[in-house]
């Protein structure tokens, strides 16, 4: 997101938000004079709708830069130029002095998710509680943001404080306090009972807790998929969208996507074209998994045709000018990417390690040429790759399932956490609570011995001739083959 001084900060939220002044979890600091800690404190009346403000631009900072950082981090995106770090695309040489993860801007996903729990606690502890017009869903929107905030932090960080110079908790402590803040928002406000079932499933997936996730999957109801995504929103020239300027305008060739995962790309046109944080597509996904572990292939086959066809029926988004759903890619990916669609792609060369199936309609060609966008990602899969597992090979149906995992949240700051990757939290941080010293849990990158060398992770080769690219490592069948969940796997 673009770095403005906290007075521009504020004056972007037309006086209506609160800033804080450090990843230490202190929601203190704001600058402008209209708006300051002590004025919302000693006029609480209407507090909470000034937070609330500030909360939602505070989430699409936290989600954006979750976005960013991640999928580059994991095998994803390759990032080919010098706008960020290079370093992230190597993940064993990734440090909390790194330049992508120990900053306040668009890519400092822990500084901003740990920035959107201090300011939801701040409204909780400090204005709620004074201000009579609060209201039950401002309450619940609240707890929703710190909830999201927890999850996410789990999701990428192995240990961190969730108190000012506190002691670093597991990422499991973390989880356990994001699911009772989703249990409060459901009987806060019955409206929000589908997404927190999905957010609830999604924590209690990564906790390892088959039955609760079981549980919250099974009550998603699918029927009602639009009205249940939880998604943050953008008001062009006024909060941009920055995934989008890194993924779509590329003005520096930017963000590049695996060859495999080209034509989930581009996926946000615009500079207000919303991120999404939850979508029911978590939910059969979820039950899939569960089923391969209870060794259930039927089931699980039948879960991920229900994940593919919700993710297909999201429609495109449409041009804004001829009103189609073609938009025109401004293309300027100029380094060795493919760009036409007799291209095939397979996932490794190595039958040993992998599908080395050259599948057709994943690369689509661009320089110009209008092309489907559809800013919630759809799949590559359809029923008949479903039909066509061995109906006993546990490995093809885990592999499938990361595979459609890897799709239908691309660019939706999940695959890192897939692959096992852990980041460390900023250097500021560790330079600033002395419970957390160099060294200590949480302040080293964790990257899983199965995870290859180097930036192997976004490699593979093309053969011009044949028009066949090859991608160096079927990740999907590493995770497969190191059975990879969170749950026991047969």
């Amino acid at each position: 997101m673009k770095k403005l001084s906290r007075s521009k900060y504020l004056a972007l939220l037309l006086m209506l938000s609160v800033a804080i002044s450090s990843c230490y979890l202190d929601p203190t600091g704001v600058e402008n004079p209209s708006v300051t800690e002590e004025s919302l404190l000693a006029n609480p009346k209407g507090a909470t709708t000034t937070l609330i403000n500030g909360l939602r631009r505070q989430f699409a900072f936290a989600l954006g830069a979750t976005i960013i950082t991640t999928d580059i981090v994991s095998d994803n995106i390759d990032h080919v130029f010098v706008t960020l770090s290079p370093l992230i695309d190597d993940p064993r040489a990734i440090t909390p002095l790194d330049l992508t993860i120990n900053t306040t801007g668009s890519t400092g996903c822990y500084f901003n998710l740990q920035r959107l729990k201090a300011l939801a606690d701040f409204g909780l502890t400090q204005l709620v509680p004074n201000d009579p017009d609060a209201t039950t869903g401002q309450i619940a929107e609240i707890r929703t943001c710190k909830g999201m905030a927890l999850l996410m932090l789990a999701e990428n960080f192995t240990h961190f404080p969730l108190t000012e110079l506190g002691q670093p908790v597991p990422a499991a402590v973390a989880l356990d306090s994001a699911i009772a803040e989703f249990n409060a928002v459901r009987t806060l406000d019955p409206a929000r009972e589908q997404q927190m079932r999905i957010a609830l499933a999604r924590a209690f997936r990564l906790k390892g807790d088959k039955a609760q996730a079981r549980a919250n999957a099974q009550a998603v109801n699918l029927t009602t998929a639009s009205s249940s995504i939880l998604s943050v929103s953008f008001t062009e020239g006024i909060l941009d969208n920055d995934v989008q300027a890194y993924a779509f305008l590329r003005t520096s060739e930017d963000l590049q996507p695996l060859p495999r995962l080209d034509f989930l790309d581009p996926k946000y046109p615009y500079r207000d074209t919303p991120l999404q944080a939850l979508k029911p597509e978590e939910a059969p996904l979820i039950l899939a998994e569960i089923a391969i572990s209870d060794n259930d292939l039927a089931e699980a086959r039948a879960q991920m045709r229900a994940a593919i066809a919700l993710a297909l029926s999201r429609p495109p988004v449409r041009n804004r000018v001829t009103g189609d759903t073609l938009i025109n890619d401004p293309d300027r990916r100029r380094r060795g990417r493919p760009n036409n669609s007799a291209f095939r792609v397979r996932a490794t060369d190595n039958p040993a390690r992998g599908d080395t199936t050259a599948r057709a309609g994943l690369i689509l060609r661009r320089s110009g040429s209008p092309v489907p966008i559809y800013n919630i990602s759809r799949t590559s899969i359809r029923n008949s790759d479903i039909d066509a597992l061995p109906p006993t090979d546990v490995r093809a149906h885990l592999r499938m399932l990361y595979l459609l995992r890897q799709e239908i949240f691309f660019l939706e700051g999940r695959r890192m956490s897939d692959l096992g990757i852990r980041l460390p939290v900023m250097q500021r941080q560790i330079e600033g609570n002395p419970n957390m010293p160099p060294g200590s849990p949480g302040t080293k990158v964790v990257v899983p011995d199965y995870i290859p060398p180097g930036t192997e992770l976004d490699a593979f080769t093309i053969n011009a001739a044949a028009n066949l690219v090859t991608v160096r490592h079927d990740m999907n069948f590493i995770l497969a083959d190191n059975k990879v969940s969170p749950f026991p796997m047969p």
